[in-house]
């Protein structure tokens, strides 16, 4: 059994409520700092994917009923496109 006294477990408490603080303030300041330098981000609102994936929908062979795994979004195939030609 250990046992701690009252002064040590009142910092214990302490501490934890400041990194608990800390952790909630410093993790979306850091996910809104990346967000603001991703390029990705800056597509969105200027590209659309809907015109995109339906001018390209005729292309798929989507030959899914005599089994296997269905085929993969349009739409997220150009996007996929898109993250290869970025990165």
């Amino acid at each position: 059994m250990i046992i701690i006294d009252s002064e040590t477990f009142i910092h214990a408490c302490f501490m934890c409520i400041i990194m608990s603080s800390l952790r909630d303030f410093s993790i979306p300041e850091a996910y809104n700092q990346i967000r603001s330098m991703d390029t990705l981000v800056g597509l969105e609102p200027i590209v659309d994917w809907n015109a995109l994936g339906s001018m390209v929908s005729s292309l798929f062979k989507k030959h899914t009923e005599k089994g296997g795994r269905p085929n993969f979004d349009e739409i997220t195939m150009i996007k996929t496109l898109f993250i290869q030609e970025l990165y």
